[in-house]
């Protein structure tokens, strides 16, 4: 996981400092197979493997999700 740290030690990620977190997303998962990003949404997706990865920044509450999904059938 990445931390954008706290720059105006009031203890709290705020919503600018947030935003480094999503360049550094963008920065590290930009050039995995099929890799997009949606600007408008906070979704990033990519391939990795075995797993389709999604990873939505939710902007308005300060939170990352990432889900993993793989194919049960071989």
């Amino acid at each position: 996981m990445i931390d954008s740290g706290d720059k105006n030690n009031d203890g709290k990620d705020d919503v600018d400092e947030f935003l480094i977190l999503e360049e550094e997303y963008k920065k590290q998962f930009e050039k995995n197979p099929e890799y997009s990003y949606d600007s408008k949404t906070g979704i990033m997706k990519w391939n990795d493997g075995e797993f389709e990865a999604t990873l939505s920044i939710s902007r308005d509450h300060g939170r990352i999700y990432l889900m993993l999904r793989k194919s049960v059938n071989k």
